[in-house]
C-alpha cells in the first residue's frame, strides 16, 4: 500500500511563520479487502506534523521523520527498536542505506502523471483547489503499485508556505519520486487537507483516505525536532526501516 508519508505538495505566496509552531492532526482510513481467501480488515490510523521555522517532523505509530533546512539535515527514527539515522539534504541514497539497497531503489522510482483540474471547494473555511495524480513504478512493462489520487490542497494556513515546499520536496524524494515528476507535482500549490487514493493489487483496488482533523498554532513538545536522548544512532537504515517493517 502506497504510505501515506504522502503529505503531497508544494505552494503557494505565504503569509509570515508565526511564533508558535503549527501542528496538524491526520486521519487515515484503509478499506478492508478480500485476496486470496483471506479477509484483510479495515485499519484506521493517525499522524501528526509539526511546522517550525525551516523544520517539520512528521511523527507516525513506529517512526518519524525531520526535515531540519537549519541544519539541512534529515532525520529517520525508528521508534520499535529506539534507533536513528540521519543523512544531509538533499538526500543520496548511498548515503543512507547500504550500497545494493541505494542501487535497488534507484531501480524502482515512481513515475506518473498530474492531472488537469481547476476545480475549486471551500473546505472549513479554507479555499481549496482540487489535485489529481496517478502514479506507479514501472517494471519489465508493466505497473506496479498503480495508484489514482484525488484531493483537495490548500494554502490557508497558519504557516510560511514557501518554507513548507522547500520542506516537502525533501519529503518527496523519500517517497522516491523520479525527478521529472517530482517537477510536476511541486507545481501544485497547497497543503493536502483531504485526500483519496485508490491503489490497484491484482485486479482490484484499495481505497485509503486521509484527512486533515485538528489544525492549531502552539509551542511543540520539546525534542520533536531531534532524535530522542537515549536513542542509538545508526550510521545506515536497511529497506525494512524505511517501509515501517
Amino acid at each position: 500500500m502506497k504510505s501515506v508519508i504522502l503529505i503531497l505538495t508544494a505552494l503557494f505566496i505565504g503569509v509570515p511563520l508565526a511564533n508558535a509552531d503549527v501542528y496538524l492532526r491526520h486521519e487515515v482510513h484503509t478499506d478492508g479487502y478480500y485476496y486470496g481467501g483471506e479477509n484483510t480488515p479495515p485499519r484506521d490510523r493517525t499522524y501528526e506534523v509539526w511546522i517550525g521555522e525551516k523544520k517539520m517532523a512528521v511523527l507516525y505509530e513506529h517512526r518519524t521523520i525531520i526535515f531540519d533546512l537549519n541544519r539541512n539535515m534529515l532525520t529517520f527514527i525508528n521508534v520499535d527498536d529506539s534507533t536513528y539515522a540521519e543523512t544531509t539534504l538533499p538526500l543520496d541514497w548511498s548515503n543512507l542505506l547500504s550500497e545494493e539497497e541505494a542501487a535497488r531503489v534507484r531501480m524502482f522510482q515512481t513515475v506518473g502523471i498530474v492531472g488537469e483540474t481547476e476545480e475549486t471547494m471551500e473546505i472549513d473555511g479554507r479555499e481549496c483547489e482540487a489535485y489529481e495524480l496517478t502514479t506507479w513504478i514501472p517494471y519489465e512493462g508493466s505497473r506496479y503499485n498503480e495508484t489514482d489520487t484525488n484531493g483537495w490542497l490548500t494554502a490557508d494556513l497558519p504557516f510560511d508556505v514557501e518554507t513548507y515546499e522547500e520542506l516537502e520536496v525533501h519529503n518527496l524524494r523519500l517517497q522516491n519520486m523520479k525527478e521529472e515528476l517530482l517537477e510536476e507535482v511541486t507545481k501544485k500549490r497547497g497543503y493536502p487537507i483531504a485526500l483519496e487514493d485508490k491503489t490497484y493489487v491484482k485486479g482490484f483496488s484499495v481505497r485509503t483516505t486521509n484527512d486533515v482533523v485538528e489544525i492549531a498554532e502552539k509551542d511543540a513538545p520539546a525534542g520533536v525536532y531531534s532524535a530522542p536522548e537515549g536513542f542509538t544512532k545508526k550510521e545506515k537504515l536497511s529497506l525494512g526501516d524505511l517501509m515501517g517493517r
